[in-house]
């Protein structure tokens, strides 16, 4: 039963992620009008986002561990802390350094770059999906029984 709800939340955070591809993500403004808002296309993100840590933004990489963790929610796995911890890290460097008022700037190509502006409905829905697997995943550790060890064989 315990394995089925984690293997729930696990889907229906695949469902999160999959769903923030619907909805734009991150915007940036140009620098002459504040106002005129250049939204990134998320598949730019999701294939380029990796290069972002060459920004000092290592939000991307909470992708890794969220597919991890993921696949050892749907097959009934604990993850033990070291998956969650690491994802938890990369989430929380997403979020503080997307936010507007820290002042991150993305490069729109090697002329010119353009600061953060706006955060749309596809970060926060990215964000929520991450969330949910690692509060699963730190749930299913400390709910979850360890598997026994197999007899030693003389």
């Amino acid at each position: 039963m315990r394995r089925t709800v984690f293997a729930t939340l696990a889907v229906l955070a695949l469902i999160l992620f999959f769903g923030a591809l619907a909805f734009p993500a991150i915007a940036t403004c140009s620098r002459e009008d504040q106002s005129l808002a250049n939204w990134f296309h998320n598949d730019t993100i999701l294939f380029f986002g990796w290069m972002a840590i060459l920004l000092g933004q290592w939000g991307w990489m909470a992708n890794i561990p969220f597919l991890i963790n993921v696949v050892l929610l749907i097959r009934g796995r604990r993850t033990g802390f070291w998956s969650p911890g690491i994802q938890a890290f990369f989430l929380a460097a997403a979020v503080m350094t997307l936010l507007p008022s820290w002042g991150m700037r993305l490069p729109h190509n090697e002329a010119w770059d353009e600061p953060v502006c706006w955060l749309g409905a596809g970060f926060w829905l990215w964000v929520a999906a991450q969330a949910l697997v690692c509060a699963a995943a730190v749930a299913a550790t400390l709910i979850l029984p360890r598997r026994p060890k197999p007899a030693a064989q003389p």
